[in-house]
């Protein structure tokens, strides 16, 4: 076999990575748990063994030295797996979230669990941080700058009593750029019981906005083009 070809072997090897359970989130990574030709670990000289170290890990790399597996980053759009715990809130009926809705919501929506901004594109619903937000989709296709097509939700991660909503909205546009302020109080809840902030969104004027959400200890961001 030709260096080349083992190199590339081995580059795709199942063995250049912990052997984990392909059902759990975060353990494979694009490019290197894949199937492949097991690597046959053989005894060496250490010089020998040096060089040939290096010489793969220069075929396992691209133009930039980043390995194969990891030059590609993660989409910040990508199905965050981190469930928050359940809240013991109670909403005003006496409800409770169930647990089975509250964790395939939070475990199924794309987005991120680390506080970041978030770029929506075209999804319904997207997560970043604490909060859970939509319908984007339906928000950016019936935009016409008025409150009745202006609703948005908003999913806190950590619902509480007295805990008011603040959205600073910012068009990220230099030659007019504005920003809007809204505060919601109470919340509202599903069928399941797990409670939202129900808001007018009143967004002025085309262009792209960032949205900055805050609610007690609950934080999120998110980007949008109008």
């Amino acid at each position: 076999m030709r260096f080349t070809d083992r190199a590339a072997a081995i580059c795709t090897s199942t063995e250049l990575t912990p052997e984990r359970d392909a059902g759990e989130p975060g353990q494979n990574v694009e490019g290197l748990a894949r199937r492949g030709e097991p690597v046959r670990r053989r005894i060496g000289a250490a010089t020998g063994g040096l060089v040939l170290i290096a010489l793969l890990m220069g075929a396992c790399t691209n133009g930039n030295g980043d390995l194969e597996g990891q030059r590609h980053r993660v989409a910040p759009t990508h199905r965050s797996h981190e469930v928050p715990a359940l809240p013991s809130f109670m909403n005003p009926d006496g409800s409770h979230p169930q647990r089975r809705s509250w964790r395939e919501l939070w475990r199924t929506t794309p987005g991120m669990s680390e506080d970041r901004c978030v770029d929506v594109e075209d999804r319904k619903d997207v997560r970043s941080g604490a909060f859970i937000a939509g319908n984007f989709a339906s928000f950016i296709a019936g935009w016409d700058g008025t409150p009745e097509a202006s609703k948005l939700y908003y999913i806190p991660a950590a619902p509480g009593a007295e805990q008011p909503l603040t959205v600073v909205a910012d068009l990220l546009d230099d030659t007019a750029p504005q920003k809007v302020t809204f505060t919601f109080g109470a919340t509202a809840w599903t069928t399941s019981g797990i409670p939202f902030y129900a808001s007018g969104t009143v967004l002025p004027a085309r262009g792209r906005w960032r949205l900055t959400l805050t609610a007690g200890e609950n934080t999120g961001c998110f980007e949008l083009a109008l």
